[in-house]
């Protein structure tokens, strides 16, 4: 059977057919049969490919027949299948709209002008060409070439085996190649273009050389690619530059000078400083200065400015933090530092204070109050105040009753050294310091003594013995009464004084001794009814964790000017006069202020009135939501701009003034230096008055 086909003119149909190469044609075509010359001139071509021996049929001027003469029904559509059924061409299938056209078994063309040429060949979408077997292209416009090739996405180009635009306008060039950034390109077997925007030659795995590129154009707003020429010329010249010449300023062979009048210096061979920027200078060892007229006279310093001209060093990492470290820090970790320090109030220092008037102070200390009135004090590690008016001092110390001061626990005692001498009256509350208990025993140990020597003189006293009762001398004196040993002897007036009595003319006794309550002699009562009794001249007691000593008033007038003076710098870092260590805050100006939620005020008169509002600085104004304003008299007003810098000034949103007086007055718009200005939309101005 014949595989070759042509076209011939059928005069009875009036139109041409495909036929087999022996066929001839009768009658003359007229002009109006012409239109349909190429599209069954196509159709045979296609017909002839595919091996189909059918004969052909027309049945009507503008259509195109299957094998069996029966026609496409479908406006300007044409669907040719595979072989089959003599008069169906199975699978075949073109939309209602447009001229669609699908050529091959199961081709399917359902888009308006859609074109599927192939085996399984699937153009559904308006538009939509597919040549190959088994190629798909499912969004409109989009072109496929190529066997298992697909486009996914509008406008998406496909071409070679296997290839895949699977985003908005990509293009996959090559086989197996992959595009599935928008708007991306892959050229190449097996390349992949996986980003936005992107040109690929390979893959992650195998790369390729462009070459044969044209220079690209050098200048500021040049967006062109640079060629292997190009990019040599470059690195040549910088291979010229040796680091003791470029800019003519290192005056030593370790020195580098980078910049119109950069000098570099250093005193030694071993100390190579380095001054980069017009007018830099560097003169000490191992010293940097970046940045126009930069001094880094000091060796191994870094400079960024000089004594009237400072930059802010910014995009810093985050420094270690240990007691090892030099790392420098970053704003974000003082920030953290000073935030901490901002919480710490008289209430909550060290975090366990439980009631409003107590004050815990130390890790894990504990304050806590039964009344409103009783405020608990626990100062030092683990120490614990839980009676009203208490005041724990020092580490693990325990106070638990109401009104009293504990330096220890029931395991643990310690000393209060130190302490001035408590007075001495009835009416006196002060506590006594050893040296004043001390005169005490010391009184009474003579006291004692006497008593003694009193009990022996006894011994030898004359004894009278009434059977009858009492003996009665009459109001007579005893004179010449030898001193009394004998606990039942009498004792003489000088056994007395010696013991520290005095009487008076009368022979009354004007003084009294301090004895003891019981034999036991553990215990001693002191008169003195109900205002008590002072004992003075007490020494200082042994002040240690196993000391059960008596203190005096010098000892425990110490230990309350101590608590005063803590009290004071409680008070003090409460009130805002005194600094906390390496945070301090010297200003008598009116208060910041924070009405924003979550808005950050330091400095006086600083007002952050955004949420998330930050201001640092005397006078510093964080207007709208997420704003930042650092500087004495910075001022941020647009939404989400950052003001940096001693009267530095934004006024809409997203922009940025870095340096002292910078404004930044447009959206996006970024200032950077002296008193720059950005007063254009998404601009970036650099250096004092630029726009």
């Amino acid at each position: 059977m014949n595989k070759s086909y042509k076209t011939v003119w059928n005069e009875t149909a009036g139109t041409y057919v495909a036929a087999p190469e022996v066929a001839k044609s009768r009658g003359n075509r007229t002009k109006s049969s012409r239109s349909s010359t190429v599209v069954m001139a196509g159709t045979a071509a296609v017909m002839a490919v595919m091996g189909m021996a059918q004969h052909a049929h027309a049945v009507s001027n503008g259509t195109v027949s299957d094998s069996a003469g029966n026609p496409v029904i479908a406006f300007s559509s044409t669907s040719i299948g595979c072989a089959g059924s003599p008069s169906v061409a199975p699978s075949a299938d073109t939309g209602t709209n447009g001229s669609a056209v699908a050529i091959g078994c199961s081709a399917n063309a359902k888009g308006i002008d859609a074109l599927a040429i192939g085996q399984s060949a699937q153009a559904t979408a308006d538009h939509a060409i597919v040549l190959g077997d088994n190629s798909t292209a499912t969004a409109a416009n989009s072109i496929v070439i190529g066997a298992g090739a697909g486009a996914s996405q509008s406008y998406g180009v496909a071409l070679g085996a296997g290839a895949k635009a699977t985003a908005s306008k990509a293009v996959a060039i090559g086989s197996s190649a992959s595009a599935s950034g928008t708007n991306s390109v892959a050229l190449g077997n097996d390349a992949v273009a996986n980003r936005d925007n992107t040109v690929s030659v390979g893959n992650s795995t195998s790369q390729r050389q462009i070459v044969n590129m044209a220079a690209g154009t050098l200048s500021a707003t040049s967006t062109d690619a640079v060629n292997g020429s190009q990019l040599f010329a470059t690195n040549t010249t910088l291979a010229a530059l040796t680091s003791g010449n470029i800019g003519g300023g290192a005056a030593t062979g370790n020195a580098v000078a980078v910049g119109p009048n950069a000098f570099a210096s250093s005193y030694d061979d071993g100390g190579g400083a380095v001054a980069l920027g017009k007018g830099a200078s560097a003169t000490g060892n191992h010293s940097v200065a970046l940045g126009d007229n930069s001094v880094a006279t000091a060796k191994n310093i870094v400079s960024v400015g000089n004594s009237t001209s400072q930059r802010q060093i910014v995009n810093m990492a985050a420094g270690t933090l240990s007691a090892s470290s030099t790392d420098a820090v970053n704003g974000s970790q003082l920030f953290a530092t000073n935030t901490t320090l901002a919480t710490l109030t008289i209430g909550n220092i060290g975090g366990g204070a439980a009631t409003g008037n107590a004050v815990a102070v130390g890790p894990n200390a504990f304050a806590s109050s039964y009344n409103d009135g009783g405020g608990a004090v626990a100062l030092g590690k683990g120490a614990s105040a839980t009676g009203n008016h208490s005041v724990a001092l020092g580490d693990n110390s325990v106070a638990t009753a109401g009104n009293i001061v504990s330096v220890g626990n029931s395991t643990s005692q310690r000393q209060i050294v130190n302490m001035a001498a408590g007075a001495l009256s009835a009416t006196s509350t002060d506590a006594v310091n050893g040296s004043q208990l001390f005169a005490t025993n010391s009184n009474v140990t003579t006291a004692q003594g006497t008593a003694d020597a009193a009990k022996t003189a006894a011994a030898n006293a004359v004894q009278f013995s009434a059977t009858g009762g009492n003996a009665d001398v009459k109001n007579k004196k005893l004179v010449n009464v030898a001193a009394g040993t004998a606990d039942t002897d009498a004792v003489n007036v000088k056994q007395l004084k010696a013991a520290g009595l005095s009487t008076d003319t009368s022979g009354n006794v004007t003084n009294a001794f301090v004895a003891y309550d019981s034999t036991t002699k553990d215990k001693v009562t002191l008169g003195g009814g109900a205002t008590g009794t002072t004992v003075t001249n007490v020494k200082a007691g042994a002040l240690s964790a196993t000391s059960t000593d008596a203190v005096n008033g010098s000892q425990l007038f110490a230990t309350n000017s101590n608590v005063t003076n803590l009290s004071t710098t409680v008070s003090n870092i409460t009130n805002g006069n005194a600094g906390i260590k390496y945070f301090h805050v010297n200003s008598s100006g009116a208060d910041s202020s924070a009405t924003g939620s979550d808005g950050i005020a330091i400095g006086s008169k600083a007002t952050a009135k955004s949420t998330n509002g930050v201001a640092i600085g005397n006078t510093a104004n964080a207007q709208d939501g997420s704003t930042v304003a650092v500087g004495a008299n910075s001022n941020a007003t647009g939404s989400w701009s950052v003001a940096l810098g001693a009267n530095a000034m934004t006024s809409l949103a997203n922009s940025v003034a870095l340096g002292s007086g910078a404004s930044s007055t447009a959206t996006n718009a970024v200032a950077l230096g002296y008193n720059a200005l950005a007063d254009r939309a998404n601009s970036v101005s650099v250096g004092k008055g630029r726009r």
